[in-house]
């Protein structure tokens, strides 16, 4: 039974069905079983296809080493001293604007799990030449925290926000 809303929007064409088409690599069943990030292939249309869409990439890290272009949230796990390097914030904010990979505001979150940082500093250092809020490294020293950085509008580095 439609209510007068829905049948004038179903006859005037307001809404389209859109028709049921199969993903090809699979479905959400997959995004447990620990291959790299989870995906699902979304279909956006005859003119951009089928595409990979991720879900949320959080990676946990308890080393030093390098974020990669597709980490969004970076969960730390550490009880020593722990050195995090930025990807090159022009290749990473270069991605098809229909898929990002990074889908919190477009931007990194670092997230201080253990609560140690206080003892055991976080050192975000960035790409090369490029800059955190014009800084050369950023020191991440309080609890539990959360740092989130994003890209400046001219690429010439990161801010925190």
């Amino acid at each position: 039974m439609f209510t007068a809303f829905q049948k004038n929007a179903f006859q005037n064409n307001a809404f389209q069905i859109a028709p049921t088409i199969s993903a090809p690599g699979g479905d959400l069943g997959n995004v447990d079983q620990g291959l790299g990030f989870p995906s699902v292939s979304v279909y956006l249309g005859p003119t951009l296809g089928w595409t990979r869409s991720y879900l949320l990439p959080t990676r946990t890290v308890s080393v030093s080493g390098p974020i990669g272009a597709k980490d969004n949230i970076i969960l730390v796990k550490t009880v020593s001293p722990i050195t995090l390097t930025l990807p090159d914030v022009v290749a990473w904010a270069n991605e098809p604007h229909y898929n990002p990979y990074n889908a919190l505001a477009h931007g990194i979150w670092i997230k201080d799990l253990y609560g140690t940082f206080s003892v055991d500093n976080l050192t975000v250092t960035p790409f090369g030449a490029q800059t955190i809020d014009g800084l050369a490294s950023l020191v991440v020293s309080v609890n539990r925290s959360t740092t989130r950085l994003y890209p400046l509008t001219n690429f010439a580095g990161w801010f925190v926000g």
